[in-house]
């Protein structure tokens, strides 16, 4: 009884899996528009991209894509990294970043269906600029507290490297599909941080302004070097 009862549910959560692997395999040419990244609230130029890509058979995927360069204001959380200020200080006025732009080469491999995947690839990525302003108020820099606005500019050099990644493409019957997903690079990228306090009502210690640079630089050390992707496309 438990044998008659198992195979019919077994069927149904195996029907989807085939479905996938029949899509994939009848359309195996991947075109993909990238969609630009930036949050509801802030504004960005350029930034898309495009993926192309082919399906070796239902478990394999091999492509590339690129992001075109980015400028923007006001986006990226409002230099929130989960949640966190990126700086530790509260209280910001604005943000303004650019991006250059980046590439992979992306090998897929997906050991369930439907579409969730692992990859290895590699990555160019570009150059990044990011200027943050908060406003004057009291707050607290390295052991002291001030009265103080802060400006904060963090640089990253471009990048190349062997990168890791994870997740989920799906082809539906007449073509359509979607992606997303994001890569890791594996290795240390340059960064530059400079922070200043352009107006305080009393002159901020160097000893603060250097502990305040130096948590900045751990939330850098921590926060991985992704490229990130969102598309939708067609195969054929």
């Amino acid at each position: 009884m438990k044998l008659l009862l198992t195979l019919p549910l077994f069927s149904l959560l195996l029907a989807p899996s085939l479905w996938a692997e029949e899509f994939r395999s009848k359309n195996p040419v991947q075109i993909q528009w990238i969609a630009p990244q930036s949050s509801a609230k802030g504004t960005t130029q350029y930034g898309f991209g495009a993926e192309l890509g082919y399906h070796l058979n239902p478990s394999f995927y091999l492509g590339v894509l690129g992001v075109q360069a980015t400028a923007g204001t006001n986006t990226l959380g409002s230099g929130m990294v989960l949640g966190i200020p990126i700086t530790g200080q509260p209280n910001l006025e604005s943000n303004r970043f650019t991006y250059d732009p980046s590439q992979a080469v992306e090998l897929r491999y997906s050991p369930v269906d439907p579409g969730v995947y692992l990859s290895v690839g590699y990555l160019s990525l570009g150059a990044q600029e990011e200027n943050y302003v908060y406003k004057k108020q009291s707050r607290v820099v390295g052991n002291g507290t001030y009265a103080t606005d802060l400006t904060t500019q963090i640089k990253r050099d471009s990048m190349q490297a062997p990168g890791l990644g994870v997740g989920f493409t799906h082809v539906f019957a007449n073509g359509f599909s979607f992606t997303i997903g994001g890569l890791v690079a594996v290795g240390k990228r340059t960064k530059t941080i400079v922070v200043a306090a352009p107006n305080p009502d009393s002159p901020v210690s160097d000893a603060d302004m250097a502990l305040l640079k130096n948590d900045i630089q751990q939330t850098e050390d921590f926060t991985p070097n992704l490229l990130y992707h969102a598309g939708l496309g067609w195969n054929f």
